[in-house]
């Protein structure tokens, strides 16, 4: 069904007032609760850095899979989820960065793979989902500053909705300070895609009030085909221990409890740093289980064998 974007978001603000259990409080009543989820947790964020992409970010952490898992143990994490970036008018170096992520979950079972295309590389990006899909890397990573690219350029649609006829889940990093109109786009290639998943990182950074309320909103509509998830990476870690921590809660609210993924940002973010922001929000036991495993596991390891115990 084709829906005009001015009326799906032409009473948006009403809605958002008149929904229930949706006023900008925490839900814990502004207590901090303690954690109450001890079962296993996937982290649906994390990177793996190849040549100079570890230079190039000046981080101090080894961006490596042994790295990443060490952290993963001292946090009590699960399962991750790696990714990677393609460069530009690069099919060559697409398939390096891609065949090492593989490669990387195929040493390590804790790993998820995570591949990646540069949306401007046309056929090419096409050819390298078939190869990935044939792989069976069931996700892409696409980053609209590192790569720079416009969210709302039709080659971007193009790869989406690729993506989603083989079956693959694409996750947009989510904020821009570059495009002031990054999470309306962001929205609108959703409702564009119907048939790709798609998860929106950050939920939002600094504007997840805004993409909160905007899926909220989408999800009113009974035409939404409910594709869209955000993830908590860098934000929860970044704002939870501040006053903007109970609105932080209270959009994974409205968000929706099933919608929301948690993720580290590895190598610069710390899994056990974001792990305890998260914990540290007061979400209810049945929220904080959806956010740090049965969310993650539902979206991306539906039909895989699981790994072996740590």
């Amino acid at each position: 069904m084709k829906v005009g974007w001015s009326l799906v978001f032409g009473f948006m603000v009403a809605l958002v007032i008149a929904a229930p259990g949706c006023r900008p409080v925490c839900p814990c009543g502004g207590k901090v609760k303690p954690a109450t989820y001890s079962g296993p947790v996937i982290d649906a964020h994390a990177h793996l850095l190849f040549g100079d992409e570890e230079k190039a970010l000046n981080v101090d952490v080894p961006a490596s899979p042994a790295e990443l898992i060490r952290r993963m143990d001292a946090a009590g994490i699960a399962q991750a989820v790696v990714m990677c970036i393609a460069p530009a008018g690069d099919p060559a170096g697409t398939a390096e960065h891609n065949d090492r992520i593989v490669e990387a979950a195929r040493l390590h079972p804790r790993l998820i793979p995570m591949g990646s295309v540069h949306p401007a590389d046309g056929a090419a990006a096409i050819s390298e989902l078939d190869r990935l899909a044939k792989q069976e890397v069931r996700a892409l990573k696409l980053h609209p500053n590192t790569q720079g690219f416009d969210v709302s350029d039709p080659a971007v649609l193009t790869v989406v909705r690729e993506a989603g006829l083989r079956n693959m889940i694409v996750l947009f990093d989510g904020y821009s300070p570059f495009d002031a109109n990054q999470p309306g786009k962001l929205i609108k290639l959703a409702m564009e895609a119907p048939g790709t998943r798609i998860v929106i990182a950050h939920v939002g950074g600094p504007r997840f009030v805004e993409l909160a309320t905007l899926i909220h909103v989408l999800r009113s509509y009974a035409w939404y085909r409910n594709n869209l998830w955000v993830d908590l990476s860098f934000t929860a870690e970044q704002f939870g221990a501040s006053p903007l921590g109970p609105t932080l809660a209270w959009a994974i609210g409205l968000v929706g409890a099933d919608r929301v993924l948690f993720g580290s940002d590895f190598p610069i973010g710390d899994p056990d740093k974001a792990l305890r922001a998260v914990r540290a929000l007061g979400l209810d036991a049945s929220t904080l289980r959806a956010v740090l495993h049965d969310n993650a596991r539902d979206l991306f390891l539906a039909g895989r064998t699981a790994p072996s115990p740590h």
